[in-house]
């Protein structure tokens, strides 16, 4: 897997699309952008920003079921590019050490990522197509 890092979150309105986030590859030169919705946009930015909503949104829920019950969020991994549409793997350690991986948006689990301070990855088949 590549490791990847978020470096830019772009806003569209003019254009009329949604936001984009660019992710580049950390030891490397290739980057891909995916589209997101405004509402993951607003929380990735929050969270790289430092501020702290008055109660927790739903990625701040989603990362503290995450830790009520005793997992760490290990890495997010964009899994797989289908049919235009990515992909992408919460990668949970469970309390006796197992791997768990749950299925979501990219958008869902980098807003985790950054709030977790995980690594966050691409499939490098994902990559090489994306970059395309």
């Amino acid at each position: 897997m590549i490791s990847m890092a978020i470096t830019k979150i772009v806003t569209t309105a003019d254009l009329g699309i949604g936001p984009i986030v660019v992710l580049e590859e950390r030891d490397g030169e290739r980057w891909f952008p995916i589209f997101i919705g405004h509402y993951e946009a607003a929380a990735i930015d929050r969270e790289v920003l430092g501020i702290e909503p008055p109660r927790p949104l739903p990625h701040d829920l989603m990362y503290n079921i995450i830790l009520e019950v005793g997992g760490k969020l290990e890495q997010v991994v964009v899994s797989e590019l289908r049919e235009n549409t990515f992909f992408a793997l919460l990668r949970i350690r469970t309390e006796s050490g197992e791997i768990r991986e749950v299925d979501c948006r990219p958008s869902d689990a980098m807003a985790c990522a950054i709030r977790a301070k995980c690594p966050i990855y691409v499939e490098p088949d994902v990559l090489m197509r994306a970059a395309e």
